[in-house]
């Protein structure tokens, strides 16, 4: 094991060192200011370079805050030093995330060439001790690297050998296990972005049940392809991080996305979300590869077909509605609502805090299940809560009492159908009590007992 970890360490052109030090751990090797597990194979940074780092960066931020025109260049230099000798554990953050940092001391050095004729070791040591102008993008950057907790930042010590085999291979590279690379699969519509976890099953790739699905608003509907695909991305990373392995392969047909996260972009709104992707994966120590694939691929297809699936009529309900639905249910029953039937990841309603477990018309983002009418089994044992879409109102009314359990089915008034009315007043079987509120009826059924006496309303 320590010969592979050396063999691979040398690789990225390190040099290691076995510390002399009894406190330090006998399974670990230090390099430059990180530290090698040579049991879970992981890059970590050492605590005194984790000091030195954040006083560095707070030292800098203070001269900048300073005076903006006036910062010193032997401080920027030993910021910039500092993060690339824990580039093992952060990746291509590292060399993405100083590029303005650094131009600033390129536009220093050359203003200093161009405004003295001295020999270049004189502009240097002139240099070194003066002070360069910074910029708003060296800023964002300082910013982004105060932020970062090195103290909990590690990566895989394959980092770097799992993009070199990727480069040379077909995109998912033979050498390296499945269950030490999650892949994932993406693709970002018009007015969604969709997608999920790839499986190996028999050598053969099959997109996991689990679906990923986030829909753009107005706003981000109207951005460029590759922002979307970015957003996407990242999205979709998130989503998945508790069913992932820390190295990511990520599926992609968008060449631009791909090199924005290897290389970075000098467009500021794609570089502000790859800098997202950087910041979430030294967070949470993944290591996000991008691959592009063709447009055709059918992985991509099947991501393509799932950015656009959506639900007809479905509409969030309002949240007095909601609260209104809830106590009625806690009047009745002694509890509240436990189950939403006829919902989407989007319009699925939250009571006390908690977004309530759903059924969906379709395959849906963290669905319990797809088609109220086909998953029975989800009805006689919640407090369920129903909002049905117009085109369905006539199969509920006769499927309800098949269910032998209690139901909060809410409408918006007018009620579409004379027949619904007739349905429920005045003898409907089954209706406990019902309520207006704000142009919406809710109506309490409970079908669990075999005889029910019929609803009469109260009057005045």
């Amino acid at each position: 094991m320590s010969i592979l970890m050396v063999f691979e360490a040398a690789s990225l052109g390190l040099s290691l060192k076995i510390p002399k030090c009894s406190f330090f751990p006998r399974h670990a090797m230090k390099a430059l200011g990180t530290i090698v597990d040579l049991r879970s194979f992981r890059f970590s940074v050492a605590s005194r370079r984790v000091d030195k780092l954040q006083a560095a960066i707070a030292r800098l931020q203070s001269a900048v805050r300073y005076d903006r025109c006036a910062v010193p260049a032997k401080l920027v230099a030993s910021v910039i030093g500092l993060i690339w000798s824990v580039a093992p554990c952060c990746q291509r953050a590292a060399s993405i995330m100083v590029r303005s940092m650094t131009a600033v001391l390129t536009a220093g050095i050359r203003c200093e060439m161009d405004a003295a004729d001295l020999s270049l070791v004189k502009i240097l040591n002139r240099f070194w001790s003066g002070t360069v102008q910074w910029s708003a993008d060296a800023s964002r950057q300082l910013e982004f690297w105060s932020k970062v907790d090195f103290s909990r930042v590690s990566a895989p010590i394959s980092a770097d050998v799992l993009g070199l085999a990727i480069e040379q291979a077909f995109w998912y590279p033979a050498e390296f296990a499945h269950d030490a690379v999650s892949v994932l699969c993406q693709d970002a519509s018009a007015t969604a972005s969709g997608g999920g976890i790839v499986n190996r099953v028999n050598g053969a790739w099959l997109p996991d049940a689990k679906l990923f699905l986030a829909e753009f608003t107005l706003a981000e509907a109207a951005m460029s392809s590759t922002l979307r695909e970015l957003l996407g991305i990242l999205w979709c990373i998130q989503a998945t991080a508790h069913s992932t392995k820390a190295k990511l392969i990520f599926l992609c047909d968008n060449w631009q996305s791909c090199r924005a996260i290897l290389r970075g972009s000098r467009v500021h709104a794609i570089q502000m979300v790859a800098e997202e992707i950087f910041f979430w994966c030294l967070q949470h120590g993944k290591l996000c590869w991008p691959i592009w694939v063709p447009r055709d691929h059918w992985l991509i297809q099947e991501a393509d077909r799932r950015s656009r699936l959506f639900i007809p009529h479905d509409l969030r309900s309002p949240l007095q509605v909601i609260a209104c639905a809830d106590r009625l249910a806690v009047s009745l029953w002694g509890r509240g609502l436990s189950f939403d039937q006829a919902a989407s990841h989007r319009s699925a309603v939250w009571v006390r805090g908690s977004r309530l477990p759903f059924n969906a018309m379709c395959f849906q983002p963290e669905a319990a299940g797809v088609d109220m009418f086909s998953c029975r089994q989800s009805w006689p044992s919640n407090i369920n809560y129903v909002y049905p879409p117009v085109p369905i109102i006539g199969r509920l009314v006769t499927f309800l009492p098949s269910t032998q359990s209690r139901a909060v089915v809410v409408m918006k008034e007018p009620l579409p159908h004379a027949w619904w009315s007739y349905a429920i007043l005045p003898n409907a079987c089954g209706l406990l009590a019902q309520r207006r509120l704000d142009g919406f009826a809710i109506f309490a059924f409970d079908f669990t007992s075999a005889a029910l006496p019929p609803y009469r309303p109260s009057r005045p």
